[in-house]
């Protein structure tokens, strides 16, 4: 039924007005993120389900972002939209303790880094900076049953640092955190 909703917006896209498309994407957003809380902090009926609805409402939320940039005509392909989309996620998996927006967070990060290495030839310093300070702290301390793909999505990030164009500092670091 979702994808029969998005294929008939999609397929009229280019007759709704902006401002309808605009109102459209954060309506919907939004008010998936608000289910997401609902179910899982004030209700606390349905915790499995707020949890997906966290992840659904990020995936909005990325949605969101290159479709207005695609509105309004601003650069889409940009490597600072991902990074702009992953940032975001920070308060929803700290705060709401979502692991699965974690994983998605890790690998908008990753897929961050290697779009910048691609437009960009120097090292992105500032991937190890979020890496450190931002996606690391969260896996101390979890005991719930994501920890396996929350460490092989950290462990991914680890190695792809390693692998573009850094030193082996960033190894040597990571194995002492």
């Amino acid at each position: 039924m979702g994808l029969g909703v998005i294929l008939f917006i999609a397929s009229h896209w280019q007759e709704i007005p902006k401002l309808l498309k605009t109102v459209m994407l954060f309506v919907i957003t939004f008010s998936t993120f608000y289910l997401a809380y609902y179910f899982t902090e004030e209700n606390n009926s349905y915790p499995t389900l707020g949890k997906s609805l966290f992840l659904l409402s990020s995936l909005f939320y990325g949605a969101t972002i290159f479709l207005l940039g695609q509105i309004y005509h601003i650069n889409a392909d940009t490597h600072w939209l991902m990074l702009l989309w992953a940032v975001s996620l920070f308060p929803v998996f700290y705060f709401f303790d979502s692991a699965l927006v974690y994983i998605l967070a890790v690998i908008l990060f990753i897929i961050w880094d290697l779009l910048f290495n691609n437009v960009n030839n120097f090292a992105n310093y500032a991937y190890l900076l979020l890496l450190f300070i931002g996606l690391l702290p969260y896996i101390q301390n979890k005991k719930d049953e994501f920890v396996i793909p929350i460490i092989i999505a950290t462990s991914f990030a680890l190695i792809s640092a390693i692998l573009s164009k850094y030193h082996l500092v960033i190894f040597l670091w990571s194995i002492g955190y």
